[in-house]
């Protein structure tokens, strides 16, 4: 298999989708902590602070054992990183709005190396071509210069052309930051750093990197081999040929052709490679690897639980858990650090996820305070790597730790955070340099080794403390059967595939679900009746207008907050729109777990607005397109006004069986009616008898 990236080939592709001892001696170590999409820095003292607690690791990695003296002014860099993190997570932000990354393909720069005065030409690849999208803007950046925003010069079905001449005066190195789209005249805008991608080029000079990812094959034995350049130059000049010639009947070639250069040219990570991985959409042949660490082992048992037995034998069992439930997502492989009661060093640990190619190492514990059996601290942290090396493994840690941290919360967990550790000076309280532990470029290195190794091979390694061995309620509620160390697992399965996308079903299938059941419901304007009681409809809350109004079911009245006009893509993915508003039907923040809420959002094309009709008895089931193992669904199977809408397992019940009945306005119900019975009653002068008693007449 051979790289995309070449040295003189004027191709660049990315393709998107989709934590032991005490030391010697006392030791200052920094904790930046993560709730709610805040970030808070706190200083941790291992002797005094008693509103901490120690890590489980602290008491039993001797390997740990370190007296780091991190440099003072890269922590003062860090921690203002960190403070404007703050800033931004509170911001207000009105418009524009984040997009849906998923719907990015890939990124085309026609050349790394641009000697001008020339043209450089760019070509992305975004969702369907049925998004409705009226206006694309690129967006790039000389390095140290101000941003710059590139409108498209032609589009045709999904792909989009932007194109720019350079001159002499250009001379410098670029990064292109992302772009935004807008639909019906609201921006939504997408970043390639979100997506792991970093982009650039470069215009009579070379970019910091460029070169480095020269082709190399893999051989049967995952060694490096020598590989020749006539197969991905020879296809970076068919790509380029295509795109400059775009004219929109030479859509389907292009595709192929950059399909063909993906599957011929996917990478195989190796031990010690820093090369950056440029395709991060994952599939059968391109699955995503997870390394499964079960903390401590053989000589080294971890702390004891309250109840006399050992974290290493449970961090076992979860990690079991954990590796059963993640097999059953798609495209993903699991490899295990330890399947038994042996020790392996945390170096090994490190090796093993990066000779497996392996994304991310997840390494699991269960937490101690060190303060005896009756602790009062409890609750789940995850520890992710710094941002002081190699930032992009930090990200991707950090993505990795909340999403984790998120699903053991909803267990019942108390929340005690996500966060990085440092390692300090214990003398002085100051952060110092010590060779031993810095990473290369000489930054402080992570406290934690198997997260510091990690990172050097270029593996993002994260710590999980599931609960506190030495509290009662904690082992109660969490760790005291097997039963409840499963849920800790699925737990964390279901935050790693939240934070790579993955699904129990390839996107592939999901298509072909659309297309088999695309003539089930026929385009139209209906009123959504839920089965439980006709009486009931679909409908947004207070007949609102804004993004995120929430939709409920509410007993028939009429209103445009009750219609909603089906249409159909392509594939076969219906759209609901409310009537009223011109607003989709759309699942919040594009979460597939049960309870996720259902609102109305303005149309972006994403797969949170599409959805799959699936004919059950007389009525419907409606399935969202992120995963159709969700259906539409009535909370709590209760018919009230205002009843929440959500996304639950489909289960076959009454609350996500839907009937569609043509939508009609009070006025139109009101015309038929009177144009069904105008000649009932002739014109005349009567007497109105009472039914009841023909005596009794109508009177004044």
């Amino acid at each position: 298999m051979k790289s995309i990236i070449r040295k003189g080939a004027a191709l660049m592709l990315f393709m998107a989708m989709v934590i032991n001892c005490f030391s010697v001696s006392p030791i200052y170590a920094q904790e930046d902590n993560v709730n709610s999409g805040e970030t808070m820095t706190e200083i941790e003292n291992s002797e005094n602070n008693m509103e901490e607690g120690f890590s489980s690791e602290d008491v039993t990695l001797p390997e740990e054992n370190e007296n780091n003296i991190p440099e003072k002014d890269q922590i003062t860099h860090d921690t203002q990183i960190q403070d404007n993190e703050v800033v931004e997570d509170k911001k207000e932000v009105s418009t524009p709005v984040p997009g849906d990354a998923s719907l990015v393909n890939y990124f085309y720069v026609g050349y790394p190396y641009l000697q001008a005065p020339a043209s450089q030409e760019f070509v992305l690849s975004f969702g369907t071509g049925t998004e409705n999208i009226s206006r694309i803007v690129l967006k790039y950046q000389k390095d140290n210069g101000n941003l710059i925003e590139l409108e498209n010069s032609r589009q045709s079905g999904e792909l989009y052309v932007f194109k720019k001449d350079f001159t002499e005066s250009d001379k410098g190195t670029y990064k292109v930051i992302g772009f935004s789209y807008f639909v019906d005249s609201q921006e939504y805008t997408i970043s390639f750093s979100d997506l792991e991608m970093d982009v650039r080029f470069g215009v009579n000079q070379e970019y910091d990197g460029f070169g480095e990812n020269e082709g190399y094959t893999i051989d049967e034995n995952g060694n490096e081999v020598e590989e020749s350049n006539e197969i991905n130059d020879s296809m970076a000049q068919a790509i380029e040929s295509s795109v400059v010639s775009l004219d929109g009947s030479n859509v389907a070639s292009t595709e192929d052709l950059v399909e063909s250069v993906l599957k011929e040219n996917v990478q195989t990570p190796q031990n010690n490679s820093r090369r950056k991985r440029s395709i991060t959409t994952y599939s059968e042949n391109n699955p995503l690897v997870i390394c499964i660490d079960p903390g401590h082992g053989g000589s080294e048992s971890g702390t004891v639980v309250v109840d006399g037995s050992l974290e290493k034998n449970m961090n076992l069992k979860i990690a079991m858990y954990l590796k059963e439930e993640l097999e059953q997502y798609k495209n993903v492989k699991v490899v295990m650090t330890r399947t038994s009661d042996v020790y392996v060093s945390l170096q090994d640990r490190a090796k093993i996820a990066a000779n497996a190619g392996a994304t991310a190492l997840v390494s699991i514990h269960i937490n101690a305070t060190g303060w005896g059996t009756q602790s009062s601290v409890s609750g789940a942290e995850v520890y992710y790597p710094h941002a002081n090396y190699n930032a992009a493994v930090s990200e991707t840690g950090k993505n990795l730790a909340q999403n984790i941290l998120n699903e053991l919360v909803g267990l019942g967990l108390n929340n005690l955070g996500i966060k990085v550790k440092y390692v300090y000076d214990t003398n002085t309280g100051e952060p110092a340099h010590d060779p031993a532990y810095d990473y290369p470029d000489g930054s402080v290195g992570d406290y934690y080794g198997v997260i510091r190794y990690s990172k050097e091979l270029g593996v993002a390694g994260i710590i999980v403390e599931h609960a506190m061995s030495d509290n009662w309620n904690d082992f109660n509620n969490f760790l005291s059967s097997d039963a409840k160390l499963k849920n800790l697992g699925v737990a964390d399965a279901t935050g790693i595939a939240k934070a790579f996308g993955l699904s129990k079903i390839s996107r592939e299938e999901i298509d072909q679900m659309a297309e088999a059941n695309k003539n089930v419901l026929a385009e139209g304007t209906y009123e959504i009746q839920s089965s439980l009681n006709t009486g009931y409809v679909l409908d947004v809350d207070a007949s609102s207008m804004i993004d995120g109004g929430n939709v409920q079911i509410y007993q028939s009245n009429g209103s445009g907050a009750q219609g909603w006009k089906v249409t159909k893509d392509s594939k076969g993915y219906l759209t609901f729109t409310n009537v009223n508003s011109g607003k989709v039907l759309d699942v919040k923040n594009s979460q597939t777990s049960n309870n996720t809420n259902v609102w109305q959002y303005a149309s972006n094309g994403s797969y949170a607005q599409k959805w799959i009709a699936v004919k059950s008895g007389n009525g419907y089931e409606i399935l969202s397109a992120l995963n159709p193992e969700f259906a539409l669904d009535v909370n709590g199977s209760i018919t009230a006004n205002g009843t929440n809408v959500q996304i639950y397992t489909r289960n076959d019940s009454g609350a996500q069986k839907w009937i569609f009945s043509s939508y009609k306005t009070l006025e139109q119900k009101r015309e038929e009616l009177l144009e069904a019975n105008k000649n009932v009653l002739a014109e005349g002068t009567y007497e109105i008898q009472s039914s009841l008693n023909t005596g009794y007449v109508l009177d004044v």
